[in-house]
């Protein structure tokens, strides 16, 4: 965007380019942004935001990326909205330690392979993806045994076919889970 190469914008905490048809994004020089708002243009990468240190809330949601690599610098980020892609690599989010907010729906991710680190998220949703075992969500789960995980959305995903309430069973043994598909967990089923 050649309007930030001209202008400093040095107190900006808030931007919002959602719905403008964006097929590419320069770099983002917004040294207080806190709040990047992107989702319904046509981006299929977004690098440009690495010099966003103090990025705490991002929404790209319907857009074209296929992976979260981008995320290599956005240490502060604690909400990701990121629904509606091609995602299908969640690496990324290792590098994001402080997130709380991981939204994933209606994208291609196959396996959830997140790193140990995100010790403080408490909302994923996976909802309308391809998943097709419930090992490395397990795995993740266990990785920090004291994490309360408010809500975890997996619904409409091929793991479920016939499999609900096993995996359901899987997820509260090793889980602090309030909430599994929007269902809220009563204490009779906790282990």
């Amino acid at each position: 965007m050649e309007i930030f190469e001209h202008y400093r914008f040095n107190y900006m905490k808030t931007l919002d380019l959602s719905s403008n048809i964006l097929k590419n994004i320069n770099e983002i020089r917004l040294p207080t942004l806190r709040t990047l708002n992107l989702q319904n243009n046509q981006l299929a990468s977004i690098e440009s935001l690495m010099p966003l240190t103090k990025l705490t809330k991002l929404e790209i949601r319907g857009n074209k990326l296929q992976n979260l690599d981008f995320l290599g610098s956005l240490a502060s980020l604690e909400e990701l909205y990121a629904a509606d892609n091609e995602i299908s690599d969640v690496q990324g989010l290792a590098e994001c330690p402080k997130l709380k907010i991981v939204h994933l729906r209606k994208n291609k991710i196959v396996e959830f392979r997140a790193s140990a680190q995100l010790s403080q998220l408490n909302y994923l949703n996976l909802r309308e993806n391809l998943v097709e075992s419930m090992d490395s969500l397990v795995s993740f789960l266990q990785s920090h045994p004291q994490r309360k995980l408010d809500s975890l959305n997996f619904l409409a995903n091929p793991v479920l076919e016939n499999k609900e309430i096993e995996h359901n069973k899987m997820i509260l043994d090793v889980a602090k889970v309030l909430k599994i598909n929007k269902e809220e967990i009563t204490l009779e089923e906790k282990p």
